[in-house]
């Protein structure tokens, strides 16, 4: 188990499923396949998976079912849109702050731009609306993640 301030924990590989999160190569990794009994060795089983901050080509490891394998603790926190560019986000951060992301998935960031030039074409009070990009953390790195347009309560 993890302690308060720590960003790391350990889970028993045979508990570990596709969408959970592991370590390899001392990076955090989403795990996309799980094969068990890989190579005809049973007992074993061979995780694939993407690093969640640099979506670099996939990676795989080996594990006994019985070890324990080190996983991140990944948070995901939504935050209000303040600015896109054309590669930055600024979102207000914690306490009023306003913080600047590079967002590397271009695919991401041209599905929200395509969102926000259809939602003026068709909502003229654009300026009612709050977009929120959702933060992905673990090990004191950070990246965004999904966007999502709200529409905030008014009294």
């Amino acid at each position: 188990m993890a302690d308060a301030g720590a960003q790391t924990t350990t889970k028993v590989a045979g508990t570990i499923r596709e969408g959970h999160y592991i370590l390899i190569d001392n990076r955090p990794c989403k795990v996309l396949d799980v094969v068990a009994a890989s190579n005809g060795r049973p007992n074993w089983c061979s995780f694939v998976g993407r690093d969640i901050f640099t979506l670099n080509e996939r990676v795989s490891a080996d594990f006994s079912l019985s070890d324990n394998v080190v996983v991140p603790i990944v948070n995901h926190n939504d935050y209000e849109v303040v600015h896109i560019d054309r590669t930055n986000v600024e979102v207000f951060y914690a306490a009023g702050e306003v913080k600047e992301f590079q967002v590397i998935d271009r695919t991401l960031l041209n599905r929200i731009r395509a969102r926000l030039d259809d939602d003026r074409k068709l909502d003229r009070e654009l300026s009612r609306r709050s977009l929120v990009a959702t933060v992905l953390s673990a090990m004191g790195e950070e990246r965004i993640s999904a966007f999502k347009a709200i529409n905030p309560i008014y009294p």
